[in-house]
């Protein structure tokens, strides 16, 4: 996990590690980069935890989620990676739960937990998507586990597609893949890239229900006031994502559906005087433009991995801010 001008959140997540049924693990943490005062906070609240192992590193510059994950991953011992945030209270059977399915199904390439929201100091019964389906236009579709909904989803399922706010895969997977994270995207969309090749890969992604944690959300977005870049990063790295693992003709039929959702986006926030907000959706595609050339190219996707049905129109209506 990655902490970045948030030791208090990282301790706490540790904390709730200490609690795991399941004991055979080790924790890297990874200072991505945090102003010294509260690096060292980080480093003298860890040395008070004393049940679980656990190696903390620190990168003095801050190299986004993709790096800070990259450099971690050297440091890991273990044949089973779990990529996490550090905003996460874990439930006691959330190791356990998570590891099972790698027992029970073949080819599983990584399995995500179920993630409830962690609001006001504690747990809340509000799903948060953890997975689904990867839309022609570049949002997350899922009928089944439908955020937006009523639906309690409790059923384990295989996904297409899973978020990396806590994600398990192994080292041999990650081997397969050659590439984690690619380092250019930084934050955002770098969890469906790793989902998209996972797949192509021929290995299955596994929703767990049973394993359970808790996210508060954006702790590191928020305390560290990016949130005027966050459209530039969805933006950039969703048309990577599908320049990246698009055959190029597949990726001339998809663009045009992916750029008018952007622009239908972009004539929303101009109605609502949003215009930060546009320039940074803007500046996003030019980025993109500027840096196709600059990433890997594996284009082992096809049209087939993307969802070809619409949302209902209160889903896209709220997607329109996010990806």
């Amino acid at each position: 996990m990655l902490s970045w001008n948030t030791s208090l959140h990282t301790i706490e997540c540790l904390r709730s590690l200490e609690k795991q049924s399941f004991k055979n693990f080790e924790v890297v943490v990874i200072d991505n980069g945090s102003k010294m005062e509260d690096y060292l906070n980080l480093r003298d609240g860890m040395k008070n935890i004393r049940k679980i192992k656990m190696l903390l590193k620190r990168l003095e510059k801050n190299s986004g989620i993709t790096g800070g994950m990259n450099f971690g991953y050297r440091f890991l011992k273990g044949d089973y990676i779990v990529f996490m945030n550090n905003d996460m209270i874990v439930t006691k059977d959330f190791l356990s739960e998570i590891m099972s399915p790698f027992e029970r199904y073949d080819n599983v390439g990584a399995v995500v937990p179920m993630i409830k929201s962690w609001k006001n100091g504690g747990p809340t019964n509000e799903i948060q998507l953890c997975g689904g389906k990867l839309t022609f236009y570049g949002t997350l579709l899922n009928k089944e586990l439908e955020k937006y909904g009523r639906k309690v989803y409790n059923k384990e399922t295989e996904l297409d597609c899973a978020t990396a706010g806590c994600l398990v895969t192994t080292r041999r997977v990650l081997k397969v893949m050659g590439e984690i994270f690619p380092p250019l995207y930084s934050v955002y969309f770098e969890d469906i890239d790793l989902s998209w090749r996972i797949r192509n890969a021929g290995f299955r992604i596994i929703y767990a229900p049973k394993s359970l944690v808790y996210h508060k959300g954006s702790m590191s977005t928020n305390l560290n006031e990016i949130p005027g870049t966050r459209q530039r990063f969805v933006v950039r790295n969703k048309y990577l994502t599908f320049w990246r693992n698009l055959p190029v003709l597949d990726f001339i039929v998809v663009f045009p559906f992916v750029l008018g959702f952007d622009l239908l986006r972009a004539l929303k926030q101009i109605l609502r005087g949003r215009f930060v907000f546009v320039g940074s959706l803007f500046r996003g595609m030019g980025d993109f433009v500027s840096s196709a050339g600059k990433v890997k190219t594996p284009r082992k996707g096809s049209l087939s991995y993307l969802s070809w049905n619409i949302e209902s129109p209160r889903t896209t209506i709220a997607n329109w801010n996010r990806r």
